[in-house]
């Protein structure tokens, strides 16, 4: 199996799924198509072009010249500030040594695997409960695109549809375990972006909480290039040992690190992209944890219930809710985040016409 057709089998797994709300599929879905593209992209182009080009001594020669360049882009080079006449001591070199742009697409492959991993235990779970939501949101999905393209009305009893909803509810016990797997998946999401934003911090500056994607940016604005900044440097120097007869000569020679101009803007978006994706996350967790309260999920579904019985009494609203349980609510709420409140009330419509006649004791 070649390189290309390998990537292809991997995106294929990752296609999108409708079991989750928009942020969450920003997480795992867009998140990991983006960054296992930059992955291939950077190692396409470590493998088929020349990202470091070096300045050697006159006498290096042919295939001297593309040992030495080979030699420094693998074993890693160290950036002196231009401002400084000398160079520092061989000792003090390796505090600015920079090893990472031989790993970037290991690393960005690592961080899609890694950002995905919450994902597999939300299916998982939904695989124990015998449940697929993506199968009722993806069903939502295209009636309310069907309905938004031809412009007809909504048809709440649909037979077909009310015999698969019946189904689903007469063999899967409702309880809390999706609802509570759905909010430790997007706490574990948001710990994982956090861990990776800190992360690049450290493997960009080798400081933790650096806050690099805000320096660098800030950098930008006020004119504060790799010149100064050391950060994503252009040119850097390579200290080479060659032996020569009987001796082994140390050269020091400056190269030019092309792949760090396309590196620099690709980690700070990666990191902008992280950044308000925590954000956004964290916002995205606290709605849900006041979604997922009790009486928020009985007012949820009395305003579902009310798109096709508008008289529909608080109390038989109640009982809907201790037959569908946290977990049914949960799924109804997907329905909604996924399509729209009429789509949402036409999965929850026959359970609602199903129930016992209700008598307000």
């Amino acid at each position: 199996m070649d390189l290309a057709e390998a990537f292809k089998k991997y995106v294929m797994k990752l296609e999108t799924t409708y079991d989750v709300d928009t942020t969450d599929r920003f997480k795992y879905t867009y998140t990991t198509w983006i960054l296992t593209f930059s992955a291939f992209a950077a190692l396409a182009y470590g493998v088929f072009d020349k990202p470091m080009s070096c300045w050697v001594p006159q006498q290096f020669h042919g295939s001297w010249k593309q040992y030495v360049e080979n030699y420094c882009y693998v074993e890693g080079t160290y950036f002196v500030p231009m401002n400084l006449t000398n160079l520092p001591h061989v000792d003090q070199r390796m505090e600015t040594k920079l090893n990472y742009y031989q790993w970037v697409p290991f690393i960005l492959l690592t961080f899609a695997v890694v950002t995905y991993l919450p994902r597999l235990l939300w299916k998982q779970i939904q695989s124990f409960q015998d449940v697929r939501i993506s199968t009722i949101t993806a069903a939502s999905r295209k009636d309310a695109k069907s309905h938004l393209y031809t412009g007809s009305t909504y048809e709440l009893c649909d037979q077909n549809r009310a015999d698969e909803v019946l189904n689903l509810f007469h063999r899967w016990k409702a309880g809390n375990l999706l609802t509570a797997t759905l909010l430790i998946t997007k706490f574990v999401s948001i710990i994982v972006i956090m861990g990776q934003t800190v992360a690049l911090d450290w493997f960009l500056s080798g400081k933790i909480f650096n806050f690099y994607g805000i320096r660098l940016f800030y950098d930008i604005l006020d004119g504060r290039d790799w010149r100064t900044s050391g950060v994503f440097p252009r040119t850097t120097f390579c200290d080479v040992q060659v032996r020569e007869m009987a001796a082994v000569q140390t050269w020091t020679v400056q190269c030019v690190l092309k792949a760090n101009m396309y590196y620099e803007k690709l980690f700070l978006l990666i990191w902008l992209w992280y950044f308000s994706l925590t954000i956004v996350s964290l916002i995205n967790f606290v709605k849900w944890i006041y979604w997922s309260l009790p009486y928020n999920q009985v007012y949820f579904l009395r305003d579902v219930i009310k798109i096709f019985d508008e008289d529909a009494p608080l109390a038989k609203v109640q009982k809907l809710y201790r037959r569908l349980q946290s977990d049914g609510t949960t799924v109804a709420r997907l329905v909604k985040e996924n399509s729209n409140l009429y789509n949402t009330a036409k999965f929850l419509k026959p359970i609602w016409d199903a129930m016992e006649d209700f008598k307000n004791d």
